[in-house]
């Protein structure tokens, strides 16, 4: 009982948000809205006279209720566009047989599922990651599910000349790389003032810098032929900000620029063949963010692994050019966009943006 009441009485702090919204809009124009001001606090006053503390925490229970199936119905509705009137499970597939497959961060987490998914359709995989030990680990596994040809590199994404110097050897050896995927990243998790410069510059290489070395290493041969896919493993944090990721979410927002300007440079120079895909998703449950909390677990659940590859590698069959997991985050992100700032910072602060990061306790490495 004592629980509940407390969920409750906390639920009514998050009322106070859209209470305020409501006075901000107001407040806009005096000459015009002090009517409807003075008339909605009024009412505001007045209603609160009249309710008890549980009749109101009751009906606060009840808006934030509403506001979540807002959000669900939202997604709901875009889910039923995708899959129903556009019959999302029919668009056209390519195939990637033969195709040279360079994945970074291939070590573990994401990079090592993508690997294993790409190694039962066939592709030639090329595995790049810091992690020796893990990235043959992953090159063992990618050949016990049937891959043709798996090649495995050690590489530190962060250094460009090591980028260019192994980029180099893998043309010789392999080929050209007809699909990029920029997967490597760390995080620190720290505040921003916690945050030790050479841990800050160590975030941009690895999440930002990197794209730049692999694309120059490996976008000409694409260009020449016309023929390749640059995929990049952003982040929703590179669409919002959070509390404890600014380095991380620089790099990210960096990450999803930089990734957009080459989609539009490809078309300026008419190279048709030449896909992009940007992938934004939500927390994942790899370990890199070990500890990290959602406010809304309806809304913004930890996203399962599993899953999440296999809708990653599912975009890039259908050359899809942007990607944001879970679906929820399309409405979010349209609703910042569209609303004023203040508001936008209400919602922000109703999904949790600044307590997040309060508990997490991932180690930094490649995922």
């Amino acid at each position: 009982m004592l629980q509940q009441k407390e969920l409750l009485e906390n639920q009514s702090k998050r009322l106070q948000y859209w209470h305020w919204c409501l006075k901000w809009y107001y407040r806009k124009d005096p000459r015009s809205t002090l009517k409807k001001k003075s008339s909605l606090q009024r009412n505001w006053e007045a209603r609160n006279n009249e309710m008890d503390e549980k009749s109101f925490l009751e009906k606060t229970s009840v808006m934030l209720k509403n506001i979540d199936e807002f959000f669900l119905g939202g997604t709901f509705g875009f889910n039923y566009v995708k899959h129903r009137l556009l019959q999302e499970d029919n668009w056209r597939k390519k195939n990637v047989t033969g195709e040279i497959v360079l994945i970074t961060g291939a070590g573990s987490g994401i990079g090592r599922l993508m690997a294993l998914k790409f190694a039962r359709l066939g592709a030639v995989l090329v595995l790049w990651d810091v992690n020796q030990e893990g990235n043959k680990e992953t090159g063992r596994l990618a050949k016990e599910v049937g891959a043709v040809k798996v090649h495995t590199y050690t590489c530190d994404c962060s250094k460009r000349q090591e980028v260019y110097k192994v980029a180099d050897q893998v043309k010789k050896e392999v080929g050209d790389v007809s699909i990029l995927i920029n997967n490597a990243g760390i995080v620190t998790g720290n505040k921003f003032l916690d945050c030790p410069d050479s841990l800050v510059e160590k975030t941009m290489e690895v999440n930002a810098m990197a794209q730049f070395w692999t694309y120059k290493a490996f976008l000409p041969a694409m260009i020449a032929s016309n023929h390749g896919h640059l995929v990049s493993i952003a982040s929703s944090a590179g669409l919002h900000g959070a509390s404890g990721l600014a380095d991380y979410s620089a790099s990210k927002f960096a990450a999803v620029g930089f990734a957009e300007s080459i989609a539009i440079e490809m078309r300026g120079l008419k190279k048709t063949g030449i896909k992009t895909t940007i992938v934004c998703p939500y927390f994942i449950n790899t370990g890199m963010f070990d500890g990290v909390k959602t406010k809304s677990p309806r809304i913004l659940p930890i996203l399962d692994p599993e899953c999440t590859a296999e809708t990653i590698v599912k975009a890039i069959l259908q050359e899809q050019l942007h990607l944001v997991i879970p679906r929820s985050l399309y409405v979010i992100t349209t609703l910042k966009n569209i609303l004023p700032m203040k508001i936008g910072s209400l919602f922000e602060d109703y999904f949790g943006a600044c307590q997040s990061m309060d508990y997490f306790q991932g180690r930094l490495k490649k995922d």
